[in-house]
């Protein structure tokens, strides 16, 4: 995406780093056209809470401070391709060449793929061998971001409690699958969508729905999405241009939020030029009406950091806005230099240059 935020939120005390901001009335936000477009608290609406998460993205961003240091220091998870992993020197080549690719590295999961505690998860040797890495990565997650919730295995046992997983490509099974007359024996259950989901119903003794989802770059945020119809019975459109703009709003009125008390945007953000413009657009047509020049909608989008997850890219972008709130600190965009030229961030009300935040 083009606006970099990267701004301290305005303090009590009126200060805010790097940019002019609004005037500040007992450390609260005074700036911004509030007429007409009251703030509902959610009076008619369930609440729907994050109580907790837990995650494993590229290189050090594997814990919530390290995700955190990541961003505000507009560090870029890409490195080399992995030696350990896979031979470059035999598959690097610029070119539309079968079996080669043109890139030099990526945006890759530092630890050992191969680590993890079976015993602990009741799962036998030959069993975790087939389990493909997601599946192991995610019985992992779900305990840690129980923990971070503050909620025992005890409590959840039993429970309806639903799991929603989105997942993107099975490049585990294409490995295991590379000899057709020899797979593992657990083959059948050690990958495939369904299976993601099934294992922490299995293990943590869930009776709600079990239900894996693919749909390729938007499946966590669509799992998110459908886990809130679950508890809420509603539902919402998928963004285009337009539906864009309806989808904000409808969110924002679901919600019971005020669109002009928002300060900050967690876009998608893919840095493509056709996609950005049309997602900038729709966001600085909701926004445009309750911010000013001085008083923009900071614009981010977590890939910059830890570039596109696919699958996992919604959730990832979700986690970054609770971090957000929670530090109160606008984190920069990492490698931001210039505005895609078919962005108009004046008239879009969008902060339109990189802005380097200070503590």
């Amino acid at each position: 995406m083009g606006p970099d935020p990267g701004a301290q939120l305005p303090t009590p005390e009126g200060d805010t780093a790097g940019d002019t901001g609004p005037p500040i009335d007992n450390g609260r936000l005074n700036g911004g056209n509030y007429n007409g477009d009251p703030e509902l608290d959610g009076d008619d609406t369930d609440p729907v809470a994050i109580c907790g998460f837990s995650f494993k993205f590229p290189q050090d961003a594997t814990s919530a401070d390290g995700l955190w240091r990541m961003m505000l220091e507009k560090r870029c998870a890409m490195t080399d391709f992995p030696h350990d992993r896979i031979n470059p020197g035999g598959f690097q080549q610029r070119g539309n060449k079968l079996n080669t690719i043109p890139l030099g590295g990526g945006h890759f999961i530092k630890e050992d793929l191969s680590v993890f505690d079976a015993d602990f998860f009741s799962i036998s040797p030959a069993e975790a061998t087939a389990m493909d890495p997601m599946q192991r990565w995610l019985l992992e997650a779900a305990y840690r971001a129980l923990e971070n919730a503050g909620i025992t295995m005890e409590n959840v046992s039993g429970s309806s409690t639903a799991v929603y997983t989105g997942s993107f490509a099975m490049d585990y099974m294409l490995q295991l699958h590379r000899d057709p007359e020899c797979p593992p024996t657990y083959a059948a259950v050690g990958f495939g969508l369904s299976m993601l989901a099934n294992r922490l119903s299995w293990f943590y003794n869930l009776r709600g729905p079990s239900i894996g989802l693919d749909s390729a770059c938007s499946s966590t945020a669509m799992a998110i999405d459908i886990a809130c119809q679950a508890l809420r019975n509603k539902s919402c459109d998928m963004p285009s241009r337009e539906a864009q703009e309806r989808l904000i709003r409808d969110t924002y009125s679901r919600a019971g939020l005020s669109l002009a008390h928002t300060r900050y945007f967690e876009a998608h953000g893919t840095g493509t030029p056709i996609g950005d413009p049309r997602e900038a657009q729709a966001i600085g047509t909701v926004f445009q009406d309750y911010r000013t020049n001085l008083d923009p909608v900071y614009v981010g989008a977590i890939k910059s950091n830890i570039g596109h997850l696919e699958g996992a890219s919604g959730l990832a972008g979700v986690i970054k806005a609770v971090l957000v709130l929670e530090k109160g600190i606008i984190p920069p965009n990492a490698n931001f230099e210039e505005l895609n030229p078919k962005i108009d961030a004046e008239f879009l009300r969008l902060r339109n240059k990189p802005l380097h935040g200070r503590r």
